[in-house]
């Protein structure tokens, strides 16, 4: 009789890859999308902020967005100027304009010259002084222990806010063994006075 092996299969959950959320009919774009998605912060708003941006002046030129980057460079310069000079304010061209750069750039055409919209600079505010009393009121009465760490981590280190907020608690990204005992977990864990707090570039 036969002998029969019984093996063990185990099923790994597949991680959805997040451009296959953004894909697009259009390869000029999808490069723009991955340009996002590996250099960038990736995040949903900029990657529709880019979509929205160029589909609307592929759709003014009468164009496809594939169509736009094989335009000769005079011709696409005033696309751009009339299309971004129809915006009502021009913090809002400037915005566009900024999105526009990037697709075109992604896109291998990076001689384009673009307009400049004047802002006038903003009204001058008056910056009242925080006292480190203020703010360990200010941390009593947080609505959460979350808020009321990131309001003892500004106060007691040379964190910005970006900084702060691109802090993760007990994750780090690096296959490194010897930077994994230093995440904030660990620290706290250790009773460590002065945790370390590992900053990349990204």
């Amino acid at each position: 009789m036969e002998k029969r092996i019984k093996y063990t299969v185990y099923l790994q959950p597949i991680k959805d890859n997040p451009y296959d959320n953004y894909k697009t009919p259009y390869e000029s774009v999808n490069k723009a999308i991955r340009y996002l998605l590996n250099n960038r912060s990736g995040s949903h708003a900029s990657i529709t902020k880019l979509k929205n941006t160029v589909d609307q002046l592929a759709k003014f030129a009468n164009k496809t967005p594939d169509e736009l980057i094989q335009m000769e460079k005079e011709p696409l310069e005033k696309l751009i100027e009339d299309f971004l000079s129809q915006c009502k304010k021009n913090t809002t061209a400037n915005s566009k304009k900024q999105t526009i750069k990037t697709f075109f750039q992604q896109n291998k055409k990076k001689n384009i010259e673009y307009p400049n919209f004047y802002t006038p600079s903003r009204k001058e505010i008056k910056i009242l002084e925080i006292t480190i009393e203020d703010a360990y009121k200010m941390a009593k009465v947080a609505p959460s222990s979350k808020i009321r760490t990131m309001i003892h981590l500004l106060t007691s280190t040379g964190l910005r806010v970006s900084t702060l907020l691109a802090l993760r608690f007990n994750t780090i990204e690096t296959e490194n063994e010897m930077y994994h005992k230093y995440t904030i977990l660990k620290e706290l864990e250790r009773n460590e006075k002065n945790p370390v707090i590992i900053i990349f570039p990204k």
